[in-house]
């Protein structure tokens, strides 16, 4: 999972360009409140709905929102995306972790969580690397949004069927 509160004061300072370092971690602070928000939102609006339908629905909004953050320029319009952005991120995550608790037997639903939580820690660290490498060519950090807003639509392509038949509503 993309912890935005890592990317939103580097977002900020290119946006800014004369921004305290005070602000910077106050905007990233801010998004991980809103992160946490998200989750326990997530907790409570997942069982009343469709976990599959979440998940499909937040990587949709997930992937415009990626899109808006590299378009946009405004730093108020960039920390307001991002709060946005990471509210949506973590309902998602947690959409994805109750269709795990369904797709396994009690007795294996540790290791298959483990596995999970193993490969969103990968994928951070791969876009870690990328957003890094992307700013390095780049100048900004805004293109590991447009790619992220990419492979959003990619996953939700691949991930809907996958979802539709290995974690069906029960």
């Amino acid at each position: 999972m993309l912890n935005l509160g890592n990317w939103v004061p580097s977002l900020l300072a290119d946006a800014w360009g004369a921004v305290t370092a005070s602000q910077v971690a106050w905007g990233g602070a801010l998004v991980m409140l809103v992160s946490g928000f998200g989750r326990l939102a997530g907790g409570v609006v997942i069982p009343r709905f469709s976990p599959r339908g979440i998940a499909n629905g937040t990587i949709l909004i997930l992937a415009f929102l990626f899109l808006a953050i590299f378009l946009v320029r405004s730093p108020v319009w960039l920390l307001s995306l991002a709060l946005v952005t990471a509210w949506f991120a973590s309902v998602n995550f947690g959409a994805f972790f109750h269709l795990a608790s369904r797709a396994v037997t009690p007795d294996s639903l540790g290791t298959f969580l483990g596995l999970i939580n193993l490969i969103a820690n990968l994928g951070a660290i791969t876009f870690t690397l990328l957003f890094g490498w992307l700013k390095d060519a780049s100048g900004s950090f805004s293109w590991g949004f447009g790619v992220l807003s990419c492979l959003s639509l990619m996953a939700l392509g691949i991930g809907r069927r996958s979802l539709q038949h290995s974690a069906g509503e029960r």
